[in-house]
């Protein structure tokens, strides 16, 4: 059996793998394989980065997510963190909780351990900090809370798809949300709504498989979720 997570829309069992906090990193080579010397404390020129520290209602682990390093970032309910190498700024939103403020410290913390203290860390900056404004290009307005307060997911019915080429073609066909309409020769697709389930079959065929996960896929994508 599969479970498909997509990024930054991960289920609560996923979340839960992670002891108290999940970090996001810019995909590609020049975030995913950096240079040693970016990290050690050698070489701290270039590094520029803003991160959204928050945490999900309902959940224990507070979520590290890299975002656009401009001022349209920010948002009342979150905590920042800055990182500028030499540097590593902190800023808390106004309706920012003790999770999300503790942990921006730590992971501050943590950086300038790893860089053997050769960086500076000033925690909770203020409207009069000019440096840290200027690394955003500039201060301006800042938003209410993002995505958490602000979705919210029209109430639909759960439903359960089967995908089958049992008949030459693959075809796709609702069928009653139960166990016992599972079939280890096919694929069944369960929407709950805010979650696609992919169930997968042992004897089910490769087509089946691909044509699953990308109806799972457009699903999620139509109801932005």
């Amino acid at each position: 059996m599969q479970h498909r997570e997509i990024e930054g829309r991960e289920s609560s069992s996923f979340v839960s793998l992670f002891s108290d906090s999940l970090t996001y990193l810019e995909g590609g080579i020049d975030s995913g394989f950096r240079k040693v010397s970016d990290e050690d404390g050698n070489d701290l020129l270039g590094i520029n980065r803003l991160y959204r520290v928050y945490k999900k209602r309902g959940e224990q682990t507070t979520r590290c997510f890299e975002v656009a390093m401009n001022c349209p970032s920010l948002n009342e309910s979150d905590a920042f963190l800055l990182d500028a190498g030499s540097k590593i700024y902190t800023w808390f939103g106004p309706a920012v909780s003790p999770f999300e403020r503790n942990k921006s410290a730590s992971v501050a913390h943590n950086i300038k351990q790893n860089r053997l203290g050769e960086c500076e860390c000033i925690l909770d900056v203020d409207d009069d900090n000019e440096e840290f404004w200027a690394l955003l290009g500039g201060k301006g307005d800042i938003k209410l809370s993002k995505e958490e307060s602000t979705v919210v997911y029209t109430a639909i019915d759960k439903k359960m798809f089967s995908v089958s080429d049992s008949d030459g073609t693959v075809q796709v066909k609702e069928v009653p949300l139960s166990k016992e309409s599972l079939q280890s020769s096919d694929v069944f697709i369960i929407d709950t709504g805010d979650q696609c389930f992919v169930w997968i079959g042992k004897e089910s065929t490769p087509d089946e498989k691909q044509q699953a996960i990308i109806i799972a896929f457009r699903y999620l994508k139509q109801m932005d979720r």
